[in-house]
């Protein structure tokens, strides 16, 4: 559990950055940030790869749970708020 934290803190501002640039919000960026973390601590494979697989792995994640935030506020204009299904339940709260 020890290395899982230290290699996701390596990039962590590197992935919250991802996630506030798609979606030039604080509070957003926060809750994609926060859910791409939590999928990525429960992918074992992810840390057995090598050091430029898992930038690429933690970068997807990021961006992933960026456009499902980006998506359920989008939804959320249109419509009641409902659940997407989506890996963390955050995205639409």
């Amino acid at each position: 559990m020890a290395d899982k934290c230290r290699i996701l803190k390596q990039h962590e501002l590197y992935g919250y950055q991802i996630a506030y640039y798609l979606l030039q919000n604080e509070e957003l960026a926060l809750k994609a940030s926060v859910c791409a973390i939590r999928e990525l601590l429960g992918t074992e494979r992810l840390y057995q790869e090598p050091p430029a697989r898992q930038k690429k792995a933690i970068k997807d994640a990021f961006i992933r749970h960026s456009l499902m935030v980006k998506g359920s506020t989008i939804k959320q204009r249109e419509e009641p708020p409902a659940e997407h299904g989506a890996v963390c339940r955050e995205h639409t709260a």
